[in-house]
């Protein structure tokens, strides 16, 4: 399997949307008192420059790590790094 090493502004391009994103940060989505109990689910945000996300009105939205890898590997988004 394919690793996609995700870093802060790296650039993500939605092959089916033609929608161009960044991503902008990355943090746990459960907190330290409940890492005991979930598993650590690993969320980023990412600001849409173009985004077609009707009827939403704010261009950041929040993906799983595990969720941008699939559409990673799936060929639904393209990663261009920011290096």
């Amino acid at each position: 399997m394919e690793l996609f090493e995700l870093e802060v502004g790296d650039i993500l391009v939605d092959d089916v949307n033609k929608d161009v994103g960044v991503l902008l940060r990355s943090y746990y989505l459960f907190d330290d008192s409940e890492a005991d109990i979930y598993e650590n689910v690993i969320v980023w945000d990412i600001y849409w420059t173009t985004y077609n996300f009707w009827p939403f009105d704010d261009p950041v939205q929040c993906y799983t790590e595990d969720g941008l890898r699939m559409l990673l590997k799936s060929g639904v988004l393209a990663l261009h790094k920011n290096t």
